[in-house]
């Protein structure tokens, strides 16, 4: 039992580190730096990076209320039918949506497959 949580303890580092780090080892080489420094009297002290960035969460809200609920020109599929047709025609067929993104600025609408599209 002991042996699962410690490889996987190595393995989760060796994955953090890659991420942070420019330099990138393998496992084994990983495991090895890393046993040395363990056995050393020397302490290495790791340059701090900094926070790591995070990716951007996006909440969908939709507007509550009473009446007829705004609805505006989904943003991925506006541009995409901008690329085969005119402003005119892609405004004409696009489509309608009530929900957005509150924390992104200009909160623009986008529906579910293109938010998925644009999250990559």
């Amino acid at each position: 039992m002991f042996e699962l949580l410690l490889g996987t303890t190595v393995v989760n580092s060796w994955i953090i580190y890659n991420m942070v780090s420019s330099i990138k080892p393998g496992i084994t080489e990983f495991r090895r730096q890393l046993a040395e420094q363990l056995v050393t009297k020397e302490v290495t002290i790791v340059q701090d990076l900094g926070p790591i960035p995070r990716k951007r969460l996006h909440a969908f809200i939709k507007p509550e209320g009473p009446g007829r609920k705004p609805r505006r020109p989904c943003q991925g599929c506006y541009q995409d039918l901008r690329k085969t047709m005119g402003s005119r025609d892609a405004d004409r067929k696009v489509r309608r949506i009530a929900i957005f993104c509150n924390d992104c600025p200009d909160k623009p609408a986008f529906c579910l497959a293109c938010f998925n599209k644009n999250q990559r």
